[in-house]
Order: structure tokens, then sequence, then C-alpha cells
């Protein structure tokens, strides 16, 4: 299970990384994907989405985010709690979070192991829910309340269930039968007159809830009220209707389903109407399942709505059942489903699938506006970069959907999001045809419909490949590269058939990199020729993967795996080099036409890492080192097939074989280097994590270089991790190395200390948002920036860029002692001792800084324990590298 932690550990992680602070500072996550919709008050909704919630005005469509109030942010469904004033909000994790009228956070229930929660009724003093467990639907009960809590669950395996006349209501009304059922389904809960009802795969359940004081899910006396048909949804407010001055003693005398519209009455087709004139006959077989279904009095007239994925129908004349004379679909111009519904005086307000929010009215169906607020589009976020004016761009999205990216101006200070996506993306073969004869949008636009100034994105004229990109870079004019991953280049040379009809003479881009301008967002450029794939002798016909993007100088190296091509020359790094394109090209006897990552040494060296293929003479794995003779336009350069097969193993007690990497897949590799300034290649691979000492010798027989290997540790860090392709170590600012993986996060530092010794920095026992973690990005002031599939993370630490020690700065100032509990001395340079005086020179307090540490926070208390009085206060910072001092004042106020 994932977890999506929002705000909810506002303290420092010192437990987990000793005396290293690492504080959150917030989540970004998408609001683009609406999974419910309720009324809060006259004026104001409530949209819940697989990235947090917000709230809209209904005077001017304002939105309110209040994600950041929240521990989870993917919210499946909304329910208001009348009685204690109260929002309940069930989890897509399957938890339950419930907040104030101000959406401040009173309790979080997440300590079961339900998958989902999708919907949520109260009765009296407790709330019942629909939660998956275990690949089946059960019955939750929760305490409600000022201290909400979690009381049990009910499942129907093999439950022998009293049934009337084997659980067909129409013929006999006498429970005088028993039958064994197993539910795995539930679609819909309701209660009305102290009976709870579920609609279920096996029909109809019902209880008396009337006998019971608690857990009301124990021991109870379920019948099996109907089984006639498979119940899909209960018409909401039902029993509150009164036709023909007869009151249903029964309030679930109709339901709907999945199959025909009534229960037992033999209906198997049903009429649609518009203005009364009969316009469609819909098959009950081809009718999607009932979303929401409920009975509206409209200004003394009952309406009724029943809300499919792709169509609202609306029923003016109750005795009508069950014809409806209105109805509004899904947009033609976009690819979505409706979620739910919420109906407000005329204007009827609908949530949508990767939309956002649609409004129209009653009156008026033909006219609709989007609202939508500020957003990034997805919360599957693969590749991030960042540049100095922290402009942060991201890419993600769903291959089976659509792709594209995102670009935020000021990542700290705001959240203003402009997206663009995959214009080819649009088309759709609906008939399989292999040809993509359907255009929709997948992701709505900025300029569609009046009513989204909101929400900023735009279509950019490109074909997107079958798998997520991994790799993007801001050049020196902050525009950006992006790589398209896995798609067939020069179809029309190199396919028999092209597997774009009609995209690609629509769209104007097939290319494996793509240049974009971060003013307009417009593609300046695309390249494809340059790439080459799978040979289409193989029947590979040029399919090219792209794993990786490096920018060095603004020459941008693509590493290009499977890169075997037309006449069978290897050229797994393909870079652009200004205006023109270099290649290398690797003819060793084994192929090795799998490269992962490649990493940069300060002496010219370009190490690369290797996936292992069942088959060892196309990619045996390991490392190779490459060696540029020159600069990389006179394509002059040599590899090293085994730069570790002399590693020196003395300092250890026992020889390790493994250590010299061979045949085994490397899946990640960063430089960095330890406080003596030697290189340290970091490695993570089906080994586990290892740090290697490089000390090169300029002479001997390889380019006129030698080199010294010498391991950190003697045996392989988190061997017992099973890491992969989505696996990346990545080193700081200060030379920690990073490790994310689906275990969390590991840091180790230069000299080899684990930072983390028992367990790893993760979405349990943090703000991270999820231990999916794909990308991670580090600024010069020590945050680290975390792309995730449930958005981005951001937290600040320690291990800032050193500054000179002129630099040193102190917040707050001045220090309210009672109102603020730490004060931050920043822009240290590293290895450096920090005293707090009094103008007199008296020194009351000191700190003696580790290596890596540029950050530091201090609790406004003397060496003896005591807070500083009220006064002003010298911070002096030397820098024990150079001797240099640095001086500022600090004010406290007691």
């Amino acid at each position: 299970m994932f977890f999506r932690k929002i705000s909810f550990f506002l303290f420092f992680i010192t437990s987990l990384f000793c005396s290293y602070n690492i504080q959150h500072i917030k989540n970004i996550s998408s609001l683009l994907n609406s999974t419910s919709v309720e009324q809060v008050n006259d004026n104001q909704i409530l949209v819940s989405t697989s990235g947090g919630i917000y709230s809209i005005d209904l005077s001017d469509h304002s939105i309110d985010d209040f994600t950041k109030n929240l521990e989870y942010a993917g919210i499946n469904t909304i329910a208001l709690d009348e009685s204690f004033n109260q929002v309940w909000l069930g989890g897509e994790d399957g938890n339950i979070q419930v907040v104030n009228r101000d959406f401040g956070l009173i309790s979080s229930i997440d300590f079961l192991p339900f998958n989902s929660i999708s919907e949520i009724v109260f009765y009296e003093n407790y709330v019942f829910a629909i939660a998956t467990y275990q690949n089946q639907d059960v019955i939750v009960q929760y305490l409600r309340g000022d201290s909400p809590s979690y009381l049990n669950y009910f499942t129907f395996n093999n439950f022998l269930i009293k049934a009337e006349n084997n659980g067909n209501l129409w013929f006999d009304t006498g429970f005088d039968t028993e039958k064994i059922i197993n539910v795995n389904r539930i679609y819909d809960i309701y209660i009305a007159i102290n009976w709870l009802y579920l609609a279920t795969n096996e029909g109809v359940l019902r209880v008396d809830l009337t006998n019971y004081e608690n857990n009301l899910l124990l021991l109870l006396d379920w019948d099996l009220y109907d089984s006639s048909c498979s119940a899909s949804s209960f018409i909401d407010n039902w029993f509150e209707y009164n036709y023909d001055d007869f009151s249903f003693a029964n309030p679930i005398d109709f339901w709907l389903t999945s199959d025909q519209l009534q229960c037992g009455t033999g209906i198997n087709d049903w009429l649609l109407y518009e203005n009364n004139l009969e316009i469609e006959l819909i098959n009950p077989e081809n009718l999607k399942d009932i979303i929401k279904s409920e009975i509206i009095n409209q200004n003394g007239e009952f309406l009724h709505y029943s809300l499919r994925s792709d169509m609202l129908l609306i029923r003016e004349n109750m005795s009508a059942f069950p014809n409806y004379n209105k109805v509004f679909n899904i947009p033609d111009e976009i690819f979505s489903s409706f979620t739910d519904l919420e109906i407000i005086n005329d204007n009827i307000y609908l949530s949508l699938e990767n939309h956002g929010l649609i409004k129209t009215s009653i009156s008026n169906l033909d006219y609709y506006e989007y609202i939508i607020p500020n957003t990034i589009f997805t919360n599957k976020i693969t590749a991030i970069d960042l540049n100095e004016k922290k402009q942060l761009v991201g890419l993600g999205g769903d291959p089976d959907i659509g792709q594209g990216g995102f670009l935020i101006d000021d990542i700290l200070n705001n959240h203003n999001v402009r997206n663009f996506y995959s214009d080819g993306d649009n088309y759709m073969d609906l008939n399989n045809d292999d040809y993509f004869e359907t255009y929709k949008n997948k992701y709505p636009i900025s300029n569609t419909q009046e009513g989204m100034s909101f929400y900023n994105a735009k279509k950019l004229s490109y074909i997107s490949g079958d798998k997520n990109s991994e790799g993007v870079k801001f050049d020196s004019f902050d525009n950006f590269y992006f790589i398209n991953n896995s798609l067939y280049l020069e179809p029309d040379i190199y396919h028999p058939f092209s597997p774009y009809n009609p995209i690609k003479d629509n769209v104007q881009f097939l290319s494996g990199l793509i240049h974009v301008n971060s003013s307009n967002l417009e593609i300046i450029n695309g390249w494809d020729s340059v790439f080459t794939g799978i040979n289409y002798q193989n029947n590979g016909y040029n399919y090219v993967t792209l794993s990786g993007l490096h920018s060095i100088d603004d020459n941008y190296w693509v590493i290009n795996p499977q890169s075997e091509g037309e006449q069978n020359i290897n050229k797994p790094i393909v870079i652009k080099a200004g205006s023109e394109w270099k290649f290398i090209e690797d003819y060793g006897s084994s192929l090795y036409y799998l490269p992962e990552e490649i990493a940069f040494d300060e002496f010219s060296n370009i190490w690369i890492s290797y996936q292992k293929d069942d088959d060892p003479d196309y990619s045996p794995g390991g490392l190779k080192l490459l060696r540029l003779n020159g600069d990389i336009s006179q394509e002059d350069y040599s590899w090293w097939s085994t730069p570790l097969i002399t590693v020196n193993q003395s300092g250890c007690s026992q020889y390790n074989d493994d250590l010299d990497l061979e045949n085994i897949s490397v899946w990640s590799i960063d430089i960095g280097s330890d406080k003596y300034g030697n290189t340290i290649l970091w490695t993570l691979s089906d080994y586990g994590i290892m740090g290697y000492v490089i000390k090169y010798t300029f002479s001997g027989s390889f380019g006129f270089l030698s080199i010294d290997v010498e391991p950190i540790s003697c045996n392989f860090y988190f061997s017992s991790d099973s890491f992969d392709k989505f696996s990346k170590i990545r080193v700081d600012r200060q030379n920690n190395a990073w490790v994310i993986s689906r275990y969390g996060i590991r840091v180790i530092t230069s000299g080899g200390t684990v930072l983390i010794p028992s367990e790893s920095f993760d979405a349990s026992n943090s703000n991270l948002l999820s231990n999916e973690i794909y990308d991670i990005k580090f600024d010069d002031i020590g945050n680290v920036y975390f792309a995730t599939n449930m958005g981005l993370s951001i937290f600040k630490t320690e291990f800032a860029e050193s500054q000179p020690v002129s630099k040193i700065s102190v917040s707050p100032n001045p220090f309210i002692v009672y109102n603020h509990s730490n004060i931050t001395i920043s822009n240290l340079p590293a290895n450096s001792k920090v005293q707090i005086m009094n103008l007199k020179g008296t020194v009351l307090k000191e700190f003696d800084l580790v290596n890596q540490t540029t950050i530091m926070n201090w609790d406004g208390r003397s060496d003896k324990g005591k807070l500083l009085g009220t006064g002003i206060y010298l911070v002096a910072a030397l820098d024990k590298n150079n001797n240099n001092i640095g001086v500022t004042k600090l004010a406290v106020v007691r």
C-alpha cells in the first residue's frame, strides 16, 4: 500500500536522521481528476480528487485548496455529517479523514489494511462505509462524534442468510427459507426508517438496526431481501416521495440496477425521451452501471436524476416512470466519465475524470462550462528538472491515457502551473482496426470553454511514446529538452505499415528528443533520424527506446538502449553538441545493448551502467568506462570494459567476489567526492548499494590513465532490498548519496555512514506523498524534490551547497521566545564552528558542525540550558577550511 501523506508530520525528523534535520516544505498534487462533489452550504461546494480536496465559491467560482490540511490526498468520496458539523472523507488508500467545517483535520483513521472507501452513510452514533479489502467489498462501521474511531468490519463469505422464497421478493414476503451467499461486490448502501440496505452481486440485503446498541454489524439477523436482480444503486430520497397520497411503507420498493431500472417488473427495454420526442432506444445490457440516483424536491416538484458514467438522465414527471424526458451527455470534445452529481437549485454540478467539474442547468442543458483549479495535470511525475530561477519542469501522465508535462515558474513560492500534452494522444482507435479515427481531448486545455481561466494548459503537436519519459533538462536559456520514449521513429522508411494512421499526417513531430520554449510552451524543434532502435530485420521496425537525458555545458547526452540500427552498429549514446549530432559507438565483442545510466567525473570520463539481459551476449550487465580523448566534437574516445576488475579489497577481512559488479544489472550510478577530494562512484545494483573511491593516475596503457578502486565498505548496503530499473541513486550538494526505491529513501554520507540506521525515510513516517519515487533533484539551498506517482514532495535539508561564511543568515529575526520554536542559521560553509555571543563577547552557545551540515536549528538556549533574555546577540561562524569569519546580529524578545 502506498500512502499519500500531506501535512500531518509537522516536525523535524530527528529520530530518523540522528542530528540531521529534514523539514517538510510542501506537497503538490493534481486536483484535476475529480471523484466526488458535495454541497457544503448555500454558497459553497466541496470537490474531492485523487490529489486532494478544494472548495468552490458558487458566486464567483473562486477556489480554495484545502489539501494541505489533510494527512492523505487521494479522496474517493465526501459525506457531510450535519449532526456533528463535520465532513467525512473516504480515501483511495482505505483511510477515513474527518474534518470540521473549516476543513481542519479532526481525525485520521488509517490503521486497517483497507484498499479504498467508496461510500459513507450515517446512522445515530455510527457511520457505515463500503470498503475494499483483500479483493472483495466489505462493510465497515465507525463511531461518530467528537472522537471518531473504527469499530469493526463485516463480510458475507459463505454466509447463511434468511431469504424470502429463495430471495425473490416479488413472489413471497415471508422469510421462510435459508440460502448461502458470497458477496464480493457491494455497489451501494442505504439507510432509511432504521433499515440498512446493501446492493450486492447476490441481490439486495437488509438488516433492522433498531435492536442493537453497539457493534451493529456483529450477530445481526440479515435478510436476503431480493435476489431477482443485481442491484447497482438505490434511489436516494425515494422514501421522501409521496405519490397519489400513498407513502411507501418500505422505502426501497424501487431501486436502480445494472440490467434494468426497476427490479421485478419485467421491463426489458426502456425509452429515453427529450422534449417529448423519442430519440433513442436504450437496451439494458448496454447500459453502464449507475453511479448515483436520487429524487430532488425542486420548487415543490419531484425530479428524478440518474447518473451514469456517460450521461445524466432527468425525469420531471414521476408518473412517467421509468421514462426520462431530459438527458445531458459527456461533452463530445472530451474523453472522460462522470463520477458524481450535485444539484443546487437550477444548477447541476458534475465531477469528471481528468477534467475537473462541469456546470450546467436543468433549464438549459445545452449550455455548460468547466470549473477547474490551477493544478498539475497528473499525479504521476516521472522526471523533473530545476533551474537557477527555481522553475521546475516535470514530465508525467499515463501512457494508456495521455502524456505531457508541466512548468511551475516559482516552485517554492507559488503554484502557478502551465501544463502541456501530446496532441497525438487525443486520437483514439475505438473499433480496434489500427486506424485512429476519433479525436477527443484526454485532458482539458485553457481555452476550450468559458470558465476555464483557472486552469492553464495547451496541446503540443507531437506523438508520445508507449512508455513514460524519464528525462527532461533545462538549457542555458531556461527552455527545456525532453526525451520521448518507446515509439516507432521514421515509420515510413522502416515500418511495412504505419502504426500512426492518420495521426502522423495531422501532428507535426514524431521525435525522440523535443525542445520546448518555456515562455510560450511551443515546440522549437524535434529530432528522429539520429536515434536507432530494434533492427527492422528482426521485426523491430526501428522501435526506439530512450532511457535518460544528461546535459553538460549545453551538450545533451541521450541514452539509447537497443540501438541495433540497420547496420547492427550499437550507438548507446547520442549527443547533441550545439547544432551537430555526435555518436558514441561500441564495437565490443559483447554487444552491451542495454545501457541504463551514465555519470560524468571531473576528468572527462563517462561511467556507464548496464542492465543484464537473459541473453548475456545482448547485454551482460555491469559497468563500462568511456574516456574522452578530447572535445566531444572530435568523437575521439576509448572504451574500458572492466573498470572494477581490480578492486582493492586489502582492508576487508574476507574477499567479496561481487564487488567487481560483473554479470549483474547495475540500475543506477552517480559521481560524488569525499572530504579529501577523491572521486566516489556510487552504484545501485542487484547486489545493493556500493560506493567506490576512484583514484586516477595519468600514466599507463588506457589513454595514459590508470585507476585505483577501493570500496567504501566491504559489504553492500541494503543488500536485502530488491532494486530494479525504477530505483535510483543521486548525490546531493554535500556529496551524500540518496537512494530512492519502493522501499522509501535511504541516505549514505561520503564517508560511508548510513544516516538512517534502522529504517528508511518513507511515506509512513513523513510527509512524503508516496514510496513510488521516480526522480529526485537538489537545489543549492538544501531543498530536495521528489517526483512520485502521487505528486511532488519538497523537503528542506541541511545539505545545501557550501556558502561563503560572509553570507550567514538567521531566521526568524527577531526570535520571539514562546512564539517561535527554533532559530534557523543558514548559509554556513560545511565544516564550520558557530558561536552565539552577547555584545560583550561572552560565548553563550557553541556548535561544531559536521562536514555535511550547512544549515542548523537552535532552540534559543545557552550551553547552560537557559533561554536567552531580551536583547541583541552576535552570531559568528568560523569556516575551518580557510579560517574566514562571518558575523550577523540576532534580536531576541522574551
